[in-house]
Formats: C-alpha cells, sequence, structure tokens
C-alpha cells in the first residue's frame, strides 16, 4: 500500500511539475488561454445576479414553496408597492390620494390601488353582522323603550313606581364583537377612510401588481414605474412641504438586494485590499505582489463564470463567496512563489526551480486544497440549496483556483525573468524568540494550549443558533422603516398567511378551528386575528332584514328634536343603517372583494388570510405560527394548502436545524477520510487535524464571550 502511494505522489509530481514546465517555457500559449479562458467565464458571469429571496433557498418540491406558487397563481402576488406622502396639510394630502390613486392603477404593472376603507358600505350594513339573537335584543329593547316612551307621554298615565326607562345602551354589546375573531378584518375597515396618519400627517396608496409571479427584475421594473409615475404626478405641486417615500414588499426586496450588492462590493474590496497589503509586507515587491494577485484574479473569474453556469445567481449565503475564495487561494500563491525563490536562492536554474516548485510545493498545495474540497463538497447533496450551492461553488472556485495558479504563474513568471526581474534570495533566517520557547518546552506549551481551550469550552454551553431573520435584513433602511408605519396604519400585517380551500363549508370550518386554537392558546397564540371571505357575509339576512325593518320602524320615528344635538348625527346613521338591504359576496364594494378574491380563483373556493400576531423576524415565533396554523388545518380535516413567507421561512428553520448536524458531520468525516488516504497514517491524519478542530472549538466557545449570539425563545 505504501509503496503504491509513492509511485501515485511521484506521479502527480511529476505531472505537476510537467505542466508548469509546460506553461513556463510557453507563455505565451498559456496566457493566451487563460485569457481566452477568463473572456469566456467574464461573458458568462455577466448575468450573475444576487437573489435575497429567502424562499429561493429551499427546493422546489417543498410543499410551502408549491403552496406559494399556487397561491401566486390562484390570488396574484402577494404585497404591494406601497407610497408615502407626508407632511403638509392633511386634507390637502387627501385630495392629493384622490388624485394619483386613478395615475398609478393606470399603470400595465398595477392591477389596482388601495388606498380607502370600504366604510361606507360596511357603516350601511353593519347591523347585517350582529347575530340574530343581538338583533332581537336590540328590538325587544326599543320596543320597551317606545312603549315607556308612549306612556310617560300619555297626560293619562300616572308612574306610581318611577320606573326608570328601559335602557338602549349597546356598549356591553359592542365590547363583545371586540374580541369576536370573525369580525375583526371587519372592524379594522371601520373608522377613517383614508389610510391616513393625522398625527405626522401622512397617507398611503398601495399598488397592487398585476403580474402573479413577481421575480427580482419584474419587481424592480414595477416598482421603477411606480416611482417614475410618482415623479412625473409631482405630490409637491399641491404642497411644497410633501415628502415622498416607497415601501412594501417588493420596495424592501430591491432596497436589500442593493444593499445585500452594496455590501458584496465592498466586502470583497476590503478583502482584496488586506490581502494586497499583506503580500506587500511578506515579500515588499511590486512586481511579487501582483505575480500572486493575477492568478487570484483570474480563479475569482472562473469561479464567477462557474457559479453562473451551475446555478445563475447567487443566494445570500453564496454571495460573499469571492471573500472565501480569496482567503482560502491566496495562500496558494504565495507558497508557491516563496518556495520558486528559496529554489532559486539554492542555485537551481530558473527551469529547474519552477519544476520543483510546482512539483513539489504544489503537490502540497494539491492534497492541502483536496482536502478542502471533500469538506466543501460534502455541502452540496443537502436538501438546502444555501448549503448545496455554497458547497459546489466554494468546491469548484478552490479546483479553479488551483488551476489557475499552475497555469498562470509559471508563464508570468517567464515573462518577468525575461524582462531582468530576479526572485530576491533571502537568508536563512533562525527561528524566532516564540518559536524557540515552543521548540524547547513543548510539553508545557501543548498543556497550556489544551488548558487555554477548555477554558474557552466552557462558554459552549451559551452559545445558541441565530433565529432572528433580523440579522439577514437590513431593518433600519427608510423602507423598512416605512413597512413598520404602513402596517401599523392598516391595522394588520400586510403579509398573513393564507389558507386556500376547496370550497366555502371548508373555510368556515377551518376559520373557526384557527380562531378556537387561538382562544386555546391565550397569550401564547401567534394570530392575530383570523379574515375569512365567509365572514364578509352574513348569515341569516332574510330573517335578520325583518328585525332591521322593525328596529328601522322604531327608529323612524325618533324626532331629532328628541335627541340632544351631539347625538343626532348618531341617529341619522342609524336610521339609515335600517335602510339597508341584504347582500351576497358581488354586492360588496371592489376594494373588499379584490382583497379576497385572485384573478385566476374559481367561484366558491374558500380563502383565509391569518394575520399573524408576531414579529416574523423572530424565527422561533414563526415556527411556532406554522405549526400553530397547519395544526389547525389538521385538526379540522379539511383539505387545505397552507401558503405564505412565513411558512417558507419556518421550513428553512427547521431544514437548518435538520441539515446541520448532517452537514457537519459528512464534511468532517470526508475531510479525515481525505487526510487519511492521502497521508496514510492514522497519527500523521490525527496530528494534521488536530490544529483545524481545536480552532474550530475556540472559534465556537468565544462566539458567546465576544457576544456573537442569540438565545431564542
Amino acid at each position: 500500500m505504501g509503496s503504491i502511494r509513492e509511485h501515485l505522489s511521484a506521479q502527480v509530481e511529476r505531472t505537476l511539475a510537467g505542466a508548469a514546465g509546460w506553461s513556463f517555457g510557453h507563455p505565451a500559449r498559456a496566457l493566451a488561454a487563460v485569457a481566452l479562458l477568463t473572456a469566456l467565464a467574464l461573458w458568462q458571469a455577466r448575468t450573475l445576479s444576487v437573489n435575497s429571496d429567502m424562499s429561493e433557498l429551499l427546493p422546489e418540491s417543498f410543499p410551502s414553496v408549491q403552496a406559494l406558487h399556487l397561491l401566486e397563481k390562484r390570488f396574484g402576488s402577494i404585497g404591494y408597492v406601497v407610497v408615502a406622502v407626508w407632511g403638509g396639510d392633511g386634507e390637502t394630502l387627501k385630495k392629493m390620494a384622490d388624485d394619483l390613486a386613478p395615475v398609478l392603477e393606470a399603470l400595465p404593472d398595477v392591477r389596482y390601488v388601495d388606498y380607502t376603507r370600504p366604510t361606507a358600505f360596511l357603516e350601511e350594513h353593519a347591523l347585517y353582522f350582529l347575530e340574530t339573537a343581538d338583533l332581537i335584543e336590540i328590538r325587544d329593547r326599543l320596543v320597551a323603550r317606545e312603549e315607556y316612551e308612549k306612556r310617560k307621554a300619555n297626560p293619562l298615565f300616572i308612574d306610581f313606581e318611577q320606573a326608570a326607562p328601559p335602557p338602549v345602551d349597546l356598549s356591553g354589546m359592542k365590547s363583545r364583537y371586540d374580541v369576536r375573531g370573525d369580525r375583526q378584518w371587519v372592524q379594522a375597515q371601520l373608522g377613517a377612510r383614508y389610510y391616513f396618519d393625522p398625527d405626522k400627517p401622512l397617507v398611503m396608496l398601495m399598488a397592487k401588481p398585476a403580474n402573479p409571479n413577481l421575480d427580482l427584475a419584474y419587481a424592480r421594473v414595477l416598482v421603477d414605474h411606480v416611482k417614475q409615475a410618482v415623479a412625473t404626478f409631482n405630490p409637491q405641486r399641491y404642497d411644497a412641504r410633501f415628502e415622498v417615500g416607497f415601501t412594501g414588499r417588493y420596495t424592501k426586496r430591491i432596497d436589500q438586494q442593493a444593499l445585500i450588492q452594496k455590501d458584496l462590493a465592498i466586502a470583497s474590496m476590503v478583502a482584496l485590499v488586506l490581502v494586497l497589503g499583506y503580500i506587500a509586507l511578506h515579500f515588499r515587491r511590486l512586481l511579487a505582489t501582483a505575480l500572486i494577485m493575477v492568478p487570484l484574479l483570474v480563479g475569482l473569474c472562473w469561479s464567477f463564470g462557474l457559479a453562473s453556469v451551475t446555478f445563475g445567481a447567487l443566494n445570500i449565503l453564496t454571495a460573499f463567496i469571492a471573500s472565501v475564495l480569496t482567503g482560502l487561494g491566496i495562500d496558494n500563491g504565495i507558497h508557491l512563489l516563496s518556495r520558486f525563490q528559496s529554489e532559486h536562492a539554492l542555485g537551481s536554474s530558473d527551469d529547474a526551480a519552477v519544476r520543483a516548485t510546482f512539483g513539489n510545493t504544489g503537490r502540497g498545495v494539491v492534497v492541502a486544497a483536496l482536502t478542502t474540497v471533500a469538506g466543501f463538497a460534502a455541502l452540496a447533496p443537502s436538501e438546502f440549496r444555501a448549503f448545496r450551492e455554497f458547497g459546489t461553488i466554494a468546491a469548484g472556485g478552490i479546483v479553479l483556483l488551483i488551476g489557475a495558479y499552475f497555469l498562470t504563474l509559471p508563464a508570468l513568471l517567464a515573462l518577468a525573468l525575461r524582462h531582468g526581474w530576479r526572485p530576491r534570495s533571502e537568508a536563512h533566517q533562525e527561528p524566532g524568540r516564540l518559536m524557540g520557547v515552543i521548540l524547547g518546552h513543548p510539553g508545557g506549551v501543548l498543556t497550556g494550549c489544551i488548558l487555554a481551550v477548555a477554558l474557552c469550552c466552557t462558554a459552549l454551553p451559551r452559545l445558541r443558533f441565530d433565529f432572528d431573520f433580523r440579522a439577514l435584513e437590513k431593518s433600519d433602511l427608510p423602507s423598512f422603516r416605512l413597512d413598520r408605519e404602513t402596517n401599523r396604519l392598516l391595522g394588520y400585517s400586510q403579509t398573513p398567511i393564507v389558507v386556500l380551500t376547496p370550497n366555502s363549508a371548508d373555510e368556515r370550518t377551518i376559520a373557526e378551528q384557527l380562531r378556537a386554537r387561538r382562544i386555546e392558546f391565550g397569550s401564547d397564540s401567534t394570530l392575530d386575528f383570523i379574515a375569512a371571505s365567509v365572514d364578509l357575509v352574513p348569515e341569516h339576512q332574510e330573517t335578520k332584514r325583518v328585525l332591521i325593518e322593525r328596529i328601522g320602524a322604531i327608529v323612524g320615528k325618533v324626532r331629532p328634536s328628541w335627541v340632544a344635538p351631539e347625538l343626532r348625527h348618531y341617529l341619522d346613521i342609524a336610521k339609515h343603517m335600517t335602510t339597508a338591504k341584504p347582500f351576497r359576496f358581488d354586492d360588496l364594494p371592489s376594494e373588499v372583494r379584490r382583497q379576497f378574491q385572485g384573478v385566476d380563483a374559481e367561484a366558491g373556493e374558500g380563502f383565509i388570510m391569518a394575520f399573524p400576531g408576531i414579529d416574523l423576524s423572530d424565527g422561533v415565533a414563526t415556527a411556532r405560527l406554522a405549526r400553530e396554523i397547519r395544526g389547525a388545518s389538521a385538526l379540522a380535516g379539511r383539505a387545505s394548502i397552507v401558503a405564505g413567507e412565513a411558512m417558507v421561512l419556518a421550513d428553512i428553520l427547521e431544514m437548518v436545524v435538520r441539515e446541520a448536524p448532517k452537514v457537519i458531520a459528512t464534511a468532517a468525516i470526508a475531510i479525515f477520510l481525505v487526510t487519511l488516504l492521502l497521508l496514510g497514517r492514522l497519527r500523521d491524519t490525527v496530528v494534521s487535524l488536530a490544529p483545524a478542530l481545536v480552532s474550530v472549538a475556540a472559534t465556537l466557545a468565544l462566539m458567546p464571550v465576544v457576544g456573537l449570539r442569540h438565545l431564542g425563545k
């Protein structure tokens, strides 16, 4: 076995030396090939983008992903592009909103614009949303009060008991409806007609996309069209004090994308500057720095070309792959150039120095790279796309970096030597004082290191997985701050979880089960309230109509002069409410129907919106929300589809927690086996891997100490 390994090692060394020798001997051909491959890689990488959409991290086969696509097909795009205008006079703001809404609705990318609540219709038909028993109680109270007032008005009637008038106060009844889950969405639509905050003042218009499936490119076009329309409309012509802002799901995605790309550029630039600084300090020669950096940049270009061919886009994890590959790849150039200088200092010819460098040290570089490739390649089989894509790009990128150095560096050395550059000969240096201490007292140093690592590991129990999605968001961006303002103004989230059912009967059953679980869970519930399309059309309307007409007959007899001036307005409203007729779903205002009815939805299909009562950035709470909703659907025993970004986020967390131990174990085993195969001896393998294991353990242990932790709830 040993002889086979030695033979294979020698063969690899000869092959590497031969390849480097050819590049050194034919630098023009080698660099022409490098230039061609780099041009092809850059051409391919021109379309490479960064996709910050969290739903793209799961496989298409996942139910939450499929449900989200089905929801978009049936209901249309989830979320809005929100235009916010604030400052100046409140009434002028409302007038401006009336004029701006049709301008935005005229855009081909916009399906409709929501900026007012259906207050008038719901107030007019409010009595139909009461239970029949409550209408009977109201009728009986009014009849009793009417009879009392008649007796009081009769001059022949003498009230010996001085009885108090029958009460007509309905505040107690109102309080019961304030906590009714099937009425909360309707109640949220009552009150102010506009989405208007009088304190700021601020008005909001929410543009619904017309395209059901919005990828990032189309979302950018949509947001640009909305911004251009607003700029052309020029709200400041109404009042110079007006300020305009944009938010909503798609604006946030674009802003987040831009921020990631900006951070990516900064991180890559910082990595390159740090690498350049280190190389410059190490070699103290400008050309030596170029000899190392050029192959590195070539390898990075090839890696981006590979990423573009393989996946087409980078995710939030692979976006910073350039910084990772820069750190891993630069060591190759340093080792190779240092060895070449050493060989040259020993008197070797240029060709012999190149062959010895890339044959001997190159073999070590390849061996070290293989273990790293094995570790990253272990991520490739993962179901989690972020792991799989990162592992594939990193493993492939390391191979390409090695290829770039072996093809490019010898050719560059040949050209440099031909133009008079000579490697700097460095005198042999004695070990430094620190190295002398280590070599002189190995046992004591090893014991001290073990104690230091053991001390660090005492902090490991405080290390927790970070379940806070805000770590992946820049929540202080203007669009993120304005989004929170929008949700506050609406009274609920713009992106609820949606439950799709095959019919309205199943819709009612599941909605009732969701509300029952919310009550059962109490303060531990993650739901704010449930809104179902069946809630919008009350039952038993014909029976209620008879009662409402009777109530109207009594209220109609009340003269305004009989009522205190401050209450006469409410008397008019009450009289108007009793004239309302029964209605169907199709009679509802369009601003109500379109929130519960998709562009491709079929008649009779059920639609439930579950509004979260938690911050969806809290991963642990989001996972509880998913379990609560799915559990209610399962208990109801009805076929349904639960869709929403929260469900995708919950599945991502579940997959990360499930996949991470397997991925780490697979990577560790792969690295161990490859190292054992390359070194051939267990003792050498353990000695080789021990520093890496200690470094990983110490890094994890120190994270809680320096504050890089988050305690999940």
